[in-house]
């Protein structure tokens, strides 16, 4: 009989861990010098984090966009999909950056942060 061996690869966000903590307190975004939302401008149009700034992740621009964020502190990101986010995340790392911290989507970044969702 062959063994089969499973491996699976799994992205945690934010959300994720208030989720299965039963964490219902948003987090304190006293420390948090950045919101980048890696959508396209037309996601972010119909709707994105207050104060957040829009930077999609799967743009050639991305790296000398949010290069501009400073490097030196937390960012909170969010995407469509945590794979999205993941990627944009590691990316901002593999550059420099300190702290970034992947909030899952649109949703699950409001609902974590507690910040409104709007559109202008």
């Amino acid at each position: 009989m062959k063994k089969i061996r499973a491996t699976s690869l799994f992205f945690v966000t934010a959300a994720t861990v208030a989720l299965l903590t039963g964490c219902s307190s948003t987090m304190d975004l006293s420390n948090v010098k950045a919101i980048v939302d890696l959508r396209a401008a037309s996601a972010f149009a119909a709707g994105h984090l207050k104060g957040a700034v829009n930077y999609d992740a799967r743009s050639e621009a991305f790296i000398a966009e949010v290069s501009g964020v400073g490097r030196h502190g937390e960012v909170l990101v969010y995407c469509d999909t945590d794979e999205c986010g993941g990627a944009a995340r590691t990316t901002m790392l593999q550059i420099g950056f300190d702290n970034v911290i992947n909030l899952g989507n649109l949703n699950e970044a409001a609902s974590t942060t507690g910040l409104a969702i709007v559109t202008n």
